[in-house]
């Protein structure tokens, strides 16, 4: 499956892999959600270069948001976050979580917008957004790659992968 992977970056399957799929690693017991996203970005990074894979751009989208919040407070938000919100909002929702998710999504736009002398940094739905991906990531632990005839997860329906 990974074949491709070692014919253009010259890498051998990473070990993670069973019966020929990449999963993610086992989320430690010792360590925090965040350590673990963390952990699972770096991975993916090394194992795929980022290429395609579903989770990799999820993580990513929570990670950005996260960094430029604890970074300066939202003062460099432009308009090109909100692509980081569509991620989340396209691929986190279940049908028991979707309106709290599109509120915290909202919540975090708001707070972007308004910037740091507002005061509202949006730090409790920050906190649920990211609980959210570390606990979409564990349920969908195989790594998801982009379907061919695909250029961007945003192309996808998302019930593709359900």
């Amino acid at each position: 499956m990974f074949h491709w992977l070692k014919k253009i970056f010259g890498k051998s399957e990473p070990e993670r892999i069973t019966s020929g799929r990449m999963k993610l690693s086992p989320a430690s017991p010792q360590t925090d959600h965040i350590r673990s996203l963390k952990q699972w970005f770096q991975e993916l990074e090394e194992d795929t270069d980022g290429l395609g894979s579903l989770q990799y751009e999820v993580i990513d989208a929570i990670l950005v948001l996260r960094y430029t919040r604890d970074r300066d407070g939202w003062c460099n938000w432009d308009e090109s976050y909100y692509n980081y919100l569509d991620t989340l909002g396209r691929w986190l929702p279940t049908p028991a979580s979707g309106d709290r998710i599109v509120q915290d999504l909202a919540a975090v736009k708001q707070a972007g917008d308004a910037g740091a002398d507002a005061g509202d940094f949006a730090d409790a739905e920050m906190d649920r957004l990211t609980m959210d991906v570390f606990l979409w990531c564990r349920k969908h632990s195989e790594v998801l790659l982009l379907p061919e005839g695909y250029d961007f997860w945003s192309d996808v329906l998302v019930d593709a992968i359900t």
